[in-house]
Parts: C-alpha cells; sequence; structure tokens
C-alpha cells in the first residue's frame, strides 16, 4: 500500500502579498505617527508663539507710525507761525493752509489753532465720510463758533452747526500744551455723537519774544486703529486689541465696540476689557488681571499660555509707548485649538493616504502575477500617450481576465469623452477669455475717468497720491533719483472774483495744457484741489527739477487766456523737493514741497523755490 502524504493547503500568494504589504504600511505608519504624536504639542507652542510675537510687533510698529504723523504737522504748522510765514491773527490762510493739509494727510480727522484770544481755526473730515469740513470763531476770538461743510475747491457751503460761547484756551488740548510748553496728547475723549473715540496731539506756538501765540493741534480717530487690527489675519477665531495700562479699550479686531454708546440720559463711556461683549477678549482680561496682580508691569514683551474651560490659549502682551505720552498695551490671543485644528486636518490628510496606499498594496498584490504584466504595460503607454496630448484609440487587450478587457474598454471611453470635453473647454475658455478682455477694457475705462479730473483732464488728487507712493517704493528699492513740484497759481481767488468762475476756469484748463505740453512722457502732473498742482518727475535731480520749474513759470507768466471778460494773464509760484529713499512715507517728500511753496509765495509769489 502506497502511504501518499497529506499536503496542507497553503495560503494563496494574493492574500500573502497583501498581508505583508499592509503589515509593512501600517508598521511604519503607526511608527511616524506616535513621533509626530509626541511633538505635536511642541510644534503648535512654537508657531503659536512665533505668529503671536511676529503680529504684536506689527501692530505697534503701524500703531507707532500712525500716532507720529499728527505730530509731524504740528511741528511744520508750529514753525511756520513762529517764523512768521503764516499770523496767528490772520484766519484766513491758516484754514486754506489746514484745509490743504486734510487733503494731503488721509489718516488725521482734524487741524487745528486756538490762540491766545480764544479763538479757533479748524479743518477736517466727518467721522462717518470723507466730507470736509471748516471751523471758526468770530473775529478769530472767543465768541460765537461756526461749522460749515466745504466742496472739493475749499469753498464753505453749508453750516452744520454753531456754539453761541466757545473759548479754545478752557479746552484741555490747549491747557494742557501750555503747561507742559512741548507736544503733548490728550486723555482719550468719545465724539459728541458718541460713535468714536479720538486723540489730539498739541503743541504750543511762541512768538519773537517767547509769549505764547497760540496751540496747534491734530486729532485723530481711533477706529482707525480699530480698521487696522481687523484687517489682520491671526489664525482661524485669534484676536488683537489695544487697551491703556488701566485695563479701558482703545481698539478691537473683533468689531466688537469699545464704548457704550448713550443710553437716554446715560452718557456714552468707554468700557473696560472684561466689558467687552466678545468672549476672548473677558478671558485676556481676567488673565491680564491676574498676571497684574502677581506684579507684572508688562515693560517688555510678555508671552503666556493658560487654560479656560478646557481650552488653552497662547496670550502675548507688548507695550506700546512713544516720547509724547503714549503708553498703552497691544495684546494679541489664540486659542491653541487654531493650531491643533491644523495638524488634525493634516492627521486626516494622512489617514487617507494610509487608506489608499493600503488600496494600492492589496492591488498590487493580487496582480502581481506576471501574465498580467503585458497588458497593464499597454495600457500603461496608452496613458502616457493621453498625458502628452496623444488620443489612442481603439486599445485592444489581449487578456483572459474580464477586469483587464472592462478596464480597456472604460479606457477607450474615458479617451473618446475627454477628447470631447476638451474640445468644449477650449470653447470655453476662448469665450471666457474674450468676455474677460471686454471687461477688463472697460473697466480700464471707469478706473481712468474715475481718477481724471473732470474740468483740467489731469489726474485728480487721489491718482496723484496713489503714483507719489509707487514712485516712492521705487526710489526707496532702486535708489534712483526723483523730484516733486507743488505749483499754485498766484491770487487765483481774485480771477475768480473779477471775471468770474467760468473765466477761471479757462486758465485753469490753459494751465494744464501748458503742463501737458512741457512735460515729458514720464512725467506726471495732477490737480491736488483748487489752483494747487502737483508734478512728479522720476529720475530727475533737484537741480534739473529747478530748470523745468523755472521755465514752466516763464511760460505760465507769458501765457495770455481770452475769456469773455477780457485778456487774463496770471503767474504762479511753485516749491521743488527731493523724493529721497529715507523718506518713510509720501507725507515726507509733500511736506519738503508744501515747505517750498509757501517760501515762494512769502518771497512775492512767481517765483521757483527748493
Amino acid at each position: 500500500m502506497v502511504l501518499m502524504r497529506k499536503h496542507r493547503r497553503g495560503i494563496p500568494l494574493k492574500t500573502f502579498l497583501t498581508a505583508v504589504l499592509v503589515l509593512v504600511i501600517l508598521t511604519s505608519t503607526g511608527l511616524v505617527g506616535y513621533i509626530a504624536q509626541r511633538h505635536s504639542h511642541k510644534t503648535v507652542y512654537e508657531m503659536g508663539r512665533l505668529l503671536l510675537q511676529e503680529i504684536s510687533a506689527r501692530i505697534v510698529e503701524h500703531i507707532r507710525a500712525y500716532l507720529d504723523t499728527p505730530h509731524r504737522i504740528n511741528e511744520l504748522n508750529a514753525t511756520a507761525m513762529e517764523e512768521g510765514r503764516f499770523s496767528p491773527d490772520d484766519p484766513g490762510p491758516l484754514e486754506r493752509r489746514f484745509w490743504r493739509q486734510i487733503g494731503i494727510y488721509t489718516t488725521v480727522s482734524s487741524i487745528y489753532f486756538g490762540n491766545s484770544s480764544g479763538g479757533i481755526v479748524n479743518s477736517g473730515r466727518e467721522a462717518e465720510g470723507d466730507s470736509l469740513y471748516v471751523i471758526f470763531t468770530e473775529g478769530n476770538k472767543a465768541g460765537p463758533f461756526f461749522k460749515y461743510r466745504v466742496d472739493e475747491e475749499g469753498r464753505k457751503t453749508t453750516m452744520t452747526n454753531t456754539i453761541p460761547s466757545f473759548d479754545a484756551r478752557a479746552r484741555s488740548w490747549y491747557s494742557r500744551a501750555a503747561e507742559k510748553g512741548g507736544s503733548v496728547w490728550s486723555d482719550i475723549y468719545i465724539l459728541f455723537t458718541g460713535q468714536d473715540m479720538a486723540l489730539a496731539a498739541s503743541r504750543p506756538v511762541y512768538g519773537e519774544d517767547g509769549g505764547l501765540l497760540g496751540v496747534v493741534s491734530v486729532d485723530i480717530f481711533l477706529s482707525r486703529i480699530e480698521q487696522f487690527l481687523r484687517s489682520l489675519s491671526i489664525a482661524e477665531t485669534g484676536i488683537a486689541f489695544v487697551m491703556e495700562r488701566s485695563g479701558l479699550l482703545v481698539a478691537a479686531s473683533t468689531g466688537t465696540p469699545a464704548l457704550r454708546p448713550p443710553e437716554g440720559e446715560a452718557a456714552a463711556r468707554r468700557l473696560g476689557i472684561q466689558e467687552s461683549e466678545h468672549p476672548l477678549i473677558g478671558l485676556a482680561g481676567e488673565q491680564f488681571a491676574v498676571l497684574h496682580g502677581n506684579g507684572e508691569t508688562f515693560q517688555k514683551p510678555l508671552h503666556t499660555t493658560f487654560s479656560k474651560n478646557g481650552e488653552n490659549y497662547l496670550f502675548q502682551i507688548s507695550p506700546l509707548r512713544d516720547s509724547y505720552g503714549i503708553d498703552w498695551l497691544a495684546a494679541v490671543i489664540v486659542p491653541q485649538s487654531d493650531f491643533t485644528g491644523m495638524l488634525e486636518d493634516g492627521n486626516r490628510i494622512t489617514n487617507f493616504f494610509i487608506l489608499l496606499v493600503l488600496s494600492a498594496s492589496v492591488l498590487l498584490a493580487t496582480f502581481a502575477a506576471r501574465w498580467l504584466t503585458k497588458p497593464i504595460l499597454r495600457l500603461n503607454e496608452a496613458t502616457g500617450a493621453l498625458a502628452k496630448g496623444k488620443l489612442p484609440v481603439g486599445i485592444e487587450v489581449d487578456s483572459m481576465i474580464m477586469e483587464v478587457r472592462e478596464l480597456a474598454n472604460a479606457f477607450n471611453h474615458m479617451a473618446a469623452r475627454l477628447h470631447g470635453t476638451i474640445e468644449g473647454l477650449h470653447t470655453e475658455v476662448e469665450q471666457r477669455r474674450r468676455i474677460e478682455n471686454a471687461l477688463r477694457e472697460s473697466e480700464e475705462k471707469l478706473r481712468v475717468q474715475a481718477a481724471r479730473d473732470h474740468l483740467t483732464g489731469l489726474p485728480n488728487r487721489r491718482a496723484f497720491i496713489d503714483r507719489l507712493e509707487n514712485e516712492l517704493a521705487r526710489v526707496r528699492r532702486f535708489r534712483t533719483k526723483c523730484a516733486l513740484m507743488m505749483i499754485d497759481i498766484d491770487h487765483f481767488k481774485l480771477v475768480n472774483d473779477r471775471n468770474g468762475h467760468a473765466a477761471g476756469d479757462r486758465v485753469l484748463k490753459a494751465f494744464a495744457n501748458v503742463l501737458g505740453a512741457t512735460l515729458r512722457q514720464a512725467d506726471f502732473a495732477g490737480r491736488l484741489g483748487g489752483e494747487e498742482f502737483g508734478l512728479l518727475l522720476p529720475e530727475t535731480t533737484p537741480s534739473a527739477a529747478l530748470v523745468l520749474a523755472e521755465r514752466l513759470r516763464r511760460k505760465f507768466e507769458e501765457l495770455h487766456v481770452e475769456t469773455s471778460s477780457g485778456t487774463i494773464r496770471f503767474t504762479a509760484s511753485v516749491g521743488v523737493a527731493a523724493v529721497l529713499p529715507e523718506d518713510e512715507s509720501i507725507d515726507a517728500p509733500l511736506a519738503r514741497a508744501d515747505e517750498a511753496l509757501y517760501r515762494a509765495k512769502s518771497k512775492g509769489r512767481n517765483r521757483v523755490e527748493d
């Protein structure tokens, strides 16, 4: 009897390969996941700490620059009066100067001067919009106070408010600057509308005998700081806010108010951080109280973490000071879940790829047999041809496996449909391109119209300011030369008064035509308002700009403008300044050109000064 050995049934190759690949992938993935989990918390903390440091530094730098502008404006105006270029007893030129400056310095809300007799001259913009106004007291002394809206030429239109008795000397911005004898900030105050808060920068003005002539001051809206904070991207739900060391809110990125509007007989009042409607500001307020109670004085940036209701938070406080008395704190708070959420998203993506690799491994183990190699390679070649833009048709796969034949048929069907889809997409893309070109041309026409002065055809103030900002960036980057001119038609008001506004408009058009005919193609001229124009001269030194300015001045002097009321001749004063790489903003070259223009006027007009 022949004995036959009983063989055990072996594991199928497909099952064996699948099991081995899955085991290898699971082991590798599990090890990587374990190591990543150990380091995830440290990574989250470091990422959050660096983000908070960067945001806090940006907030402090931006607000310091914003707070510096009012004091530089005060210095310009005080110097002009102390040097005798503007009389504190003549409100007309002061009002005009302040109106021009309001148009140039868009970050300030009002510029004004209170004299030693209690009178005030003020020009500003409304809190709710860009409409401009002027304020003055009767007789340039303490007494009746009038507020008028002004049009784009600076002319008074409608009286919007009056106060029967006003004395600038009784105001804190005046008394505080006079008492200190130097530049100073006022306390933060709530506007009479109760809708915003403001801050005044003041500086005393002295005469040659050392006597006090008055106080110049500039107001800024704190809503500007709020707008900046709201523009920041702070993780997913993080916030930033600025407060005084007392805990009163200055501005926040949350959109929640920093003050409580008036209700009935109750006046508007500022809110502390622990009174804020936003929960994260309230949590930051509690942590601030704890740190302050532990003796922390916040003389340098402080980064800390704390937990509340099972949630961890990253919190940073940075001091924000200037040399004129500002002593605020900038705070940023971010829930740690904002960062762990990103890691969880990453884990989900990782898990997806793990499943994908596992599926591919099972497929590879199942179809590893040699007799599948040939049909798979043919399909691979067809796929490569399709990727290169070629369209294989009628692929035949000689295989006894039904799934392989179905795969080939599916590929052929997909290739045919893809070809039709691509053709349709080409047509759709071409149609969309034509539509987008038409829209772009329409938008360009609208943009050009919006940037032009309707009377002279020159770019308007906004377009000129935008071009100057771009040119300053170019100068700072490439260290090129650039000059700036400010031109003002002399005694233009007399032209209007004697000949009418229609004649004045002809003078402005003739003036603009001379500019257009004289300037190079690279030069840029704009009407800044009224009879004031600006010229930007790229790749031009100040000496070359002076030559051009003198040539322009002579052309204006020789120009005859024919009107219905007769021939009009006029002159112009020109101020020339360089745009320098060290200028931090366009305010610097504008201020220099403006000062040069006023020197030209103070020396008798019809001249060029640099």
